[in-house]
């Protein structure tokens, strides 16, 4: 290997163009990495969910109240006057 194939290759890396083996590298360590993702999520997400205990939660009623409409500078566009 001499001088010129190391100034060709500098050349090349600088251009800025990526070969289709680095886009194939990218695209795989890509999907590899999703797939690890995905599944450190599937083992970390059940094991948090079953710690935390729902049953003693207890369902809470709103109460409505209409108003009546008679006060000043409150409208209501969905009310014809």
């Amino acid at each position: 290997m001499g001088w010129g194939s190391v100034i060709r290759g500098a050349s090349a890396a600088a251009s800025g163009s990526l070969s289709g083996g680095a886009i194939a590298g990218i695209v795989i360590g890509s999907i590899i990495g999703f797939g690890l993702l995905i599944g450190i999520l599937s083992v970390i997400i059940p094991y948090c969910c079953d710690k935390c205990d729902t049953s003693s939660v207890q369902p809470q009623t709103v109460q409505v109240v209409k108003h009546s409409g008679n006060s000043q500078g409150m409208s209501n566009p969905a009310v014809p006057r």
